[in-house]
């Protein structure tokens, strides 16, 4: 054989072998956390027991975080007891989750969609998930030394009761915001209602109001499906560009204090946050009827003769009987870790 030819047969050999290692990363799946390709850094899991002050560093992705908080001070005696005003608990609690991805490749394209659908949830659930939060809140900063205030006590503030008064009343804006894919309801006992924030009021009232109180918001988006696009982990040619899986979890939000007449600390939650507990009662896939199944498969031949692949697929959740108390139990372990943001109460004032 001369040298030519080995040379052609050493070419086709290497661009076969190139050829063979794009397709089998295009037809192969990739694991939900693929290691050397992953970006970002793994979700904050949260379990019965675990160590609330890391997991809040992981949470906000600020290693100075509790160093920040334990700087904050309240300009009431230490003596007294640290006084907290809740002023605000939103949470906007998802529906429904979906997600597409298209990947163009050399030889044609890979496309994905994915959605759930949560069934059997009314709007007043949600209203008594964050209900239920807020009792639970107050039951675990009371047992940390905290004395809650009643929502009259900053609606006794001037400042802060004339910019509730240029807002909508209470009456109508304690209500539940309804969306197509969400539903978003505020903890009736807080005093912040979900006007504020509009009109150019923001929260300068908080930010004046009661000096000797720690006032404190929570705003916590709620998600039931965990969605993760392969191009997120910086993984290519892969089949399925999506991989989902039901899973309750705080997708995003923040925790914002003010103190002293100002805005002490705003720690936003940069990392999702999976919850642990039981809160679905089964997962099941939509079944096509026979036209869809009949469109499907005709653009199936179409898009494989030009070089495409496409998937789709829809599920429906169901939660369990008691959904809006199982919600309420999962989110403790975060309670748990949000109140490393706040100022540690004096030993004069968590021995009342």
């Amino acid at each position: 054989m001369n040298q030519e030819v080995k040379k052609w047969v050493k070419y086709k050999k290497v661009k076969h072998a190139c050829l063979v290692f794009a397709f089998l990363l295009s037809t192969s799946a990739v694991p939900a956390h693929a290691g050397l390709f992953d970006k970002k850094p793994k979700p904050v899991v949260l379990e019965a027991q675990g160590n609330r002050g890391e997991e809040f560093k992981q949470l906000v992705q600020d290693d100075s975080a509790l160093d920040k908080a334990a700087k904050l001070t309240v300009s009431a005696s230490a003596s007294e007891p640290v006084k907290v005003a809740i002023a605000k608990i939103r949470l906007n609690f998802a529906t429904q989750s979906s997600a597409s991805s298209t990947e163009k490749r050399s030889f044609g394209s890979s496309s994905d969609y994915v959605d759930y659908s949560l069934v059997g949830v009314k709007p007043e659930d949600v209203q008594k998930m964050a209900d239920i939060f807020y009792a639970d809140w107050v039951k675990l900063l009371t047992s940390k030394g905290y004395v809650v205030q009643p929502p009259e006590y900053l609606m006794s503030d001037p400042k802060f009761a004339a910019a509730v008064a240029q807002t909508k009343s209470p009456d109508d804006s304690e209500g539940l915001v309804k969306k197509e894919k969400a539903v978003t309801a505020y903890a009736k006992q807080t005093a912040q209602f979900s006007g504020m924030g509009s009109g150019g009021i923001d929260y300068n009232a908080l930010s004046r109001a009661k000096s000797e109180a720690i006032i404190l918001e929570l705003d916590l988006d709620v998600d039931f499906v965990a969605i993760t696009k392969a191009s997120d982990r910086g993984v290519w040619l892969q089949a399925h560009q999506i991989e989902a899986k039901p899973v309750l979890h705080i997708k995003k939000g923040f925790v914002r204090i003010h103190l002293n007449g100002q805005q002490g600390v705003h720690f936003s939650f940069l990392e999702k946050v999976m919850l642990p507990g039981d809160v679905f009662a089964k997962v099941e896939k939509k079944e096509k009827t026979g036209a869809d199944t009949a469109v499907t498969g005709a653009v199936a031949v179409v898009g494989a003769l030009m070089g495409m692949s496409s998937h789709e697929n829809s599920y429906v959740v169901t939660p369990v009987e008691n959904f809006p108390e199982a919600i309420a139990k999962s989110l403790q372990p975060f309670e748990e870790v949000v109140i490393n943001a706040l100022p540690k109460p004096t030993q004069a004032a968590s021995a009342q």
